[in-house]
């Protein structure tokens, strides 16, 4: 598969030859990917490819980050501004959070008439998937409070300690005893979450992001709808 671009907005000068810019659009890239990866989760029977859920939950998530970001870079491109990543439209665009840069750029394009409805399944799949990939993309080892359990009935603690008494030992040559520890979301992903995730990324890029790139303007579906005079976003 070619990693050349799909398209590209090109600013020419004619004049004086400099000042040229192009946006090239790789869009297209990563769906191709995305759909790629989900049609071999979705052929798999028996959890044989639970390696992929990992990678389809990052594709997923990369598709729709750069979709979006592209989307911001486009729409100032057309007013001659040209975004990169030490300005100020970009760095107050990138503090906000994954998920409400999923809502806002619809908010922007649209020159502030559509909004997101966030109640929305699709919308909904996506606010999970990114919690997923939250989890995933940027876990980290910490220490965590956990119960501690022992089958000795007579067993006490304080804050610092915990007493078995003797008598209860004098038999016995284990003690039986239980921690609770909170696990990885790595090993509980599946298939059903997969598709849900990346289905919902595709339909996102078909109802906004394709029909914006293409000049195609917006239109209600499910999850977009124009905004009242009384709404604030």
């Amino acid at each position: 598969m070619s990693d050349s671009f799909q398209s590209a907005r090109i600013h020419l000068n004619l004049v004086g030859g400099k000042n040229n810019y192009i946006l090239p659009d790789y869009t297209n890239q990563y769906v191709l990917r995305l759909k790629h990866i989900l049609e071999d989760v979705e052929k798999d029977k028996g959890n044989n490819v639970d390696y992929l859920y990992f990678s389809s939950i990052a594709l997923a998530s990369a598709t729709l980050e750069y979709s979006i970001n592209y989307l911001f870079s486009l729409y100032y491109f057309d007013f001659h501004i040209y975004i990169n990543k030490r300005g100020f439209l970009w760095k107050r665009f990138s503090n906000k959070d994954f998920k409400e840069r999923v809502s806002y750029i619809v908010y922007l394009i649209s020159e502030k008439k559509y909004i997101i409805d966030k109640d929305d399944p699709t919308i909904k799949s996506i606010s999970k998937m990114i919690s997923l990939r939250n989890m995933l993309l940027h876990n980290s080892n910490m220490v965590q409070p956990s119960s501690f359990n022992t089958e000795e009935t007579d067993a006490w603690s304080d804050r610092d300690n915990w007493y078995i008494p003797v008598d209860n030992l004098e038999n016995e040559s284990e003690i039986n005893i239980s921690l609770q520890i909170i696990g990885i979301p790595l090993s509980e992903i599946t298939k059903e979450e997969c598709l849900e995730y990346g289905r919902a990324v595709l339909d996102y890029y078909d109802t906004i992001v394709f029909p914006y790139i293409n000049q195609e303007g917006f239109y209600e579906h499910s999850f977009v709808r124009k905004k009242s005079k009384k709404e604030k976003h």
